[in-house]
C-alpha cells in the first residue's frame, strides 16, 4: 500500500497538509520529493498550500492583528526574534502600548537560539490552523491561494486517472528509476505536536519480488500507524479543548441560574 493511500479520504489532504508544514525546511523538501515519486499531483498541491512563518509576514495589518491577539506572550516574544525589523515593527504598531511594554520586555530578557525560535513558529503555525479550524481565520479573505477545497481528494483523484489516461502524460510514478528508488529508501525524522516521531518511505523497483514480510514492509506499516498516532493525538488536542471551552461556559451558565433564583 502506498505512503499516500491512507490520506486519499476526505480531510487526509489537511492532515497531511499540517504534518509536513510543522517539518523544517529541510525535511520539508525530502517528504515531498518521496510524495512525489508516488504522486507528483499530490506533491505539488501540498508545496502551494503550506504554511510558512514567511507566508505570514506577507499577511494584511488585519489579519496579523487577530494572529498575535491568539498568541501567548513568550511565543511571540521568541518568535520575533527571528524576524525581518520592518515585521518587527508593524508588530508593535498593531499592540497596544501594554502588551508591546510586555512583549519587548520579554525579548530583552531572553536570548533564545534558533532552535527555539523555530519550535515557536511551529507553535504559531499551528494556532494559525486552529483559528482557521474555528472560522477566526478565513484564507479566502486574505490569502486565497493557501485555501484547501474541501473536495481536493477528489479533485486529485481526477487529475491523476486524467493523466493515466492520456498516453503522451504517463503518470509520474509509473515507473521507478534505481535512483527514486535509492531515494525513497531516506528516512525522515520529524518533530511536531511535542512528539518525535520518525516517517520512512520504502520504494521498492517493480523488478523485486514482493516480500509480505520483508523489514522495508514492516517500517513502512510502522510509519503509517505513527502518522496515524499524530494526526489522533492532534483530535484529541482539539476536543480537549472543545470540551474545556464547554465546561467554562456551562459554569458560567449555572452561575447566572444561580443569580437568577436568588433575585428571584
Amino acid at each position: 500500500m502506498g505512503m499516500l493511500d491512507r490520506y486519499r479520504k476526505p480531510g487526509g489532504f489537511k492532515m497531511l497538509v499540517q504534518v509536513v508544514e510543522t517539518s523544517g525546511s529541510a525535511k520539508q523538501e525530502k517528504i515531498l520529493e518521496l510524495l512525489r515519486i508516488e504522486d507528483a499531483a499530490w506533491a505539488d498541491a501540498l508545496k502551494n498550500r503550506i504554511l510558512s512563518v514567511a507566508r505570514i509576514y506577507t499577511w494584511n495589518d488585519e489579519t496579523i492583528t487577530d494572529l498575535i491577539a491568539a498568541l501567548p506572550d513568550l511565543t511571540l516574544a521568541t518568535a520575533m526574534q527571528g524576524a525581518p525589523d520592518d515585521f518587527r515593527a508593524r508588530v508593535d504598531g498593531l499592540m497596544n502600548s501594554g502588551r508591546r511594554r510586555k512583549i519587548n520586555d520579554l525579548m530583552k530578557e531572553r536570548s533564545p537560539n534558533s532552535s527555539e525560535i523555530s519550535t515557536n513558529h511551529v507553535k504559531i503555525l499551528n494556532v494559525v490552523r486552529q483559528l482557521l479550524a474555528d472560522g477566526q481565520l478565513r484564507f479566502e479573505k486574505f490569502d486565497p491561494s493557501l485555501q484547501i477545497e474541501d473536495n481536493i481528494e477528489e479533485l486529485l483523484s481526477r487529475t491523476a486517472h486524467a493523466a493515466s489516461a492520456n498516453p503522451l502524460h504517463p503518470t509520474p510514478n509509473t515507473t521507478t528509476t534505481s535512483a527514486e528508488t535509492s531515494a525513497a529508501k531516506s528516512t525522515v525524522n520529524q518533530s511536531a505536536a511535542g512528539s518525535d516521531f520518525t516517517i520512512q518511505f520504502e520504494s521498492v523497483a517493480e523488478e523485486e519480488e514482493p516480500r509480505s514480510s520483508s523489514p522495508a514492509r514492516t517500517q513502512a506499516a510502522d510509519s503509517h500507524a505513527q502518522l496515524d498516532i499524530i494526526a489522533l493525538k492532534r483530535k484529541l488536542i482539539e476536543l480537549h479543548k472543545e470540551n474545556t471551552a464547554l465546561k467554562s461556559e456551562l459554569s458560567s451558565i449555572k452561575k447566572k441560574l444561580s443569580q437568577i433564583k436568588k433575585i428571584a
